[in-house]
């Protein structure tokens, strides 16, 4: 990020890119073109076990029954008098197997919460130091990610994950943005963070792909209306 002139701040306890070459031009790229985000501070939370999806439902608002497998759930989870602990992205892999990612400011509350609340039948794992996350948004997104990934990762719906395989390595691409805009994050082993970014930078080229920042992301889902927590949503507001 220092190479791509990104100007550094500290969010959530990590050192994070607030913008590279301006907001304004990289809310323009990824209104107008493609831009990539690293957004590896977010937080990755696996439910696994024979009762994982009944577990994990009773912690949530929405009800993951009515979603099949290898698609996405938006949803919130509350404290006891009815407040939001947190808003999550569920990816439901099997009955046995689920993917929450939550906040990064929120992760040790979350997943706090998450052990003292959850019923038996599910192990509870917080993998978010051994992930890094890529998001790939704009109009050109999904083309971009089937240059790197193959077709099948650019015809890919909203809502959506599966695995894919990366110089041997199983990476996650869903496509569940935060920008309103096509595209799809990338959920790889920390090793394979950097390689994947320069060879979206490389494959993007004719594309005017370029980084986005903490910044352009703020405003992007602000004109989208997405909430984000601590700012719009927390312990004083419910889903309602």
């Amino acid at each position: 990020h220092v190479e791509h002139g990104a100007r550094m701040v500290p969010f959530a306890g990590y050192a994070m890119p607030l913008q590279y070459d301006g907001i304004l031009k990289e809310h323009a790229r990824v209104r107008e073109s493609v831009g990539l985000f690293d957004v590896s501070h977010m937080g990755e939370v696996w439910f696994r076990g024979p009762q994982a999806l009944a577990v994990l439902n009773k912690l949530i608002t929405n009800d993951l029954n009515r979603i099949d497998d290898g698609r996405a759930q938006y949803t919130a989870m509350c404290a006891p008098d009815g407040t939001i602990v947190d808003d999550l992205i569920v990816y439901r892999f099997s009955e046995q197997e689920l993917l929450v990612c939550v906040n990064a400011s929120n992760r040790h509350t979350d997943v706090a919460h998450m052990l003292e609340h959850a019923e038996p039948g599910a192990t509870i794992t917080d993998e978010s130091d051994d992930w890094s996350q890529i998001a790939v948004q704009g109009p050109h997104g999904p083309e971009l990610l089937g240059r790197v990934f193959g077709a099948v990762a650019a015809e890919m719906k909203p809502f959506r994950v599966r695995a894919f395989e990366y110089e041997g390595e199983r990476v996650l691409i869903s496509t569940t943005g935060y920008t309103g805009e096509p595209g799809g994050e990338i959920y790889l082993p920390n090793q394979s963070a950097a390689p994947v970014w320069r060879a979206l930078m490389e494959a993007g080229a004719d594309l005017n792909v370029g980084p986005a920042g903490l910044g352009a992301r703020d405003t992007l889902r602000l004109e989208m209306a997405y909430c984000l927590y601590g700012n719009d949503i927390d312990r004083t507001t419910t889903p309602l």
